[in-house]
């Protein structure tokens, strides 16, 4: 089962998501792309906040973790249980915490919103590349700013990184255009040994940006003409942004320059 300590939180980060997570309701959203780890982030959480107190309720397509104490349904489209069904049956059931694989359209977020407004603590993901481009994409699906507003509470946004392996990563001759300005850190690419069977690299970790949704996003999703600068505002106030992790790890020779032109995108 993850564990929230082992999925490469900066410290604080940590701190601020256990947090929202010590909320008795709210919407928590997992940001970013296919294959980054977003259902390893909300079993992690769902892990975290397992007790024989609360009612731990989640719906999942796939269920990629079994999680002991944790009432787990599988989205089954072809019987005609969504995400949007399977969540409406689930808040018949009266969970504390409610886990939604993955908010895909307007009827599964105004649900997911309607849970959070009535005091359940929600944990879902969405598909974005940053935590700056959720609230927008909210309103963007038809939710109402003032709910989006009244029912979010964090969103982190998620990437891999690859580990070089220490016993063969080469020194990097090259000039690292990426940065900005010029780095005295000595720069690695990856090798290739027996140790990681000629890949190069160790193992992944992951990175975290969140954006707390706090009053000037809050007084900025109230203002009908507030909407075309969200994303900008949003993206000035997220924290722990995945574009410095990605520097410092470079900088400190644990991933390899090649994951500068992945973090482009």
């Amino acid at each position: 089962v993850p564990q929230l300590e082992r999925l490469g939180l900066l410290p604080a980060a940590q701190s601020l998501l256990v947090r929202e997570l010590r909320r008795s309701a709210g919407l928590i959203v997992v940001a970013g792309a296919t294959g980054t780890g977003k259902s390893t982030t909300l079993a992690a959480a769902l892990a975290f906040l397992n007790d024989s107190a609360r009612n731990l309720v989640s719906i999942e397509d796939p269920i990629e973790y079994h999680l002991p104490g944790v009432n787990q349904v599988q989205v089954n489209e072809q019987s005609g249980l969504t995400f949007a069904k399977g969540l409406r049956s689930i808040l018949r059931q009266d969970p504390d915490v409610i886990a939604v694989g993955e908010i895909r359209d307007r009827e599964t977020a105004e649900i997911a919103i309607r849970a959070a407004l009535t005091g359940h603590l929600v944990l879902s993901s969405m598909h974005a590349n940053t935590a700056a481009e959720i609230p927008l994409r909210f309103v963007e699906m038809g939710i109402a700013p003032y709910l989006v507003a009244a029912s979010l509470t964090l969103v982190i946004s998620q990437r891999l990184l690859r580990l070089l392996c220490p016993a063969c990563k080469q020194s990097y001759q090259g000039v690292a255009s990426w940065a900005e300005g010029s780095t005295d850190n000595a720069l690695f690419t990856r090798g290739g040994c027996e140790r990681c069977h000629a890949t190069g690299y160790a193992g992944r970790t992951g990175i975290f940006e969140m954006l707390p949704l706090d009053e000037r996003i809050k007084n900025q999703l109230a203002l009908p003409e507030g909407i075309p600068r969200l994303r900008s505002l949003c993206g000035s106030l997220t924290r722990f942004p995945l574009a410095e992790q990605v520097r410092e790890r470079i900088e400190k020779g644990e991933v390899g320059v090649e994951e500068a032109a992945f973090f482009a995108s």
